[in-house]
C-alpha cells in the first residue's frame, strides 16, 4: 500500500511541472479576425483585474460592456493637455456632453456605465479612462 501511494505521489510531483509548462500558443496559425477578437478578450480580461489602472483611448465610440467592463470610471484628460475637448456619454438612449478643459480645472469626470452604454470620443490620445475607487483614487 505505501509503494503505491509513494508512486502515486511521485507521479503527480512529476506531472506538475509539466502542466505548468503549457505549450506556446501558434499565433501564425490564425486569421487576421481571430487575432483581433483575440487581442479584444485580452483587453477586456485585463481590464477586470486589480492591477489595471487606466487606457488612453483614441477617437471612436466604446461600449460598456464589450469594450470595457460596467462600472464606475474617471474619464480624464491626458495630464499634459491643455485643451478644450467634448466627450458623450450615451445611457439609456439619453446623451449627455461634457466639455473638460486642461487649462481650467474640469479635467475629468466621474460617470457609471452599465453594459450598452457608450462612451464617444473625438479626440486620438487625450482622453484617458480609469476605474474610479473613491474619492482618493
Amino acid at each position: 500500500m505505501k509503494r503505491t501511494l509513494s508512486l502515486i505521489l511521485a507521479l503527480l510531483i512529476l506531472t506538475v511541472p509539466a502542466l505548468a509548462d503549457a505549450p506556446d500558443i501558434d499565433l501564425s496559425a490564425l486569421s487576421f479576425d481571430e487575432l483581433v477578437a483575440l487581442n479584444q478578450a485580452v483587453d477586456r480580461e485585463i481590464m477586470t483585474r486589480p492591477e489595471w489602472k487606466s487606457v488612453t483611448l483614441p477617437a471612436g465610440d466604446f461600449y460598456a460592456g464589450v469594450d470595457f467592463p460596467a462600472g464606475r470610471y474617471i474619464v480624464s484628460l491626458d495630464e499634459k493637455d491643455d485643451g478644450s475637448y467634448t466627450v458623450s456619454v450615451i445611457q439609456n438612449g439619453s446623451k449627455t456632453f461634457y466639455l473638460l478643459n486642461g487649462s481650467e480645472d474640469k479635467r475629468n469626470i466621474v460617470a457609471t456605465f452599465a453594459d450598452g452604454d457608450v462612451l464617444h470620443t473625438t479626440s486620438d490620445n487625450v482622453i484617458n479612462l480609469s476605474r474610479f475607487s473613491g474619492l482618493f483614487n
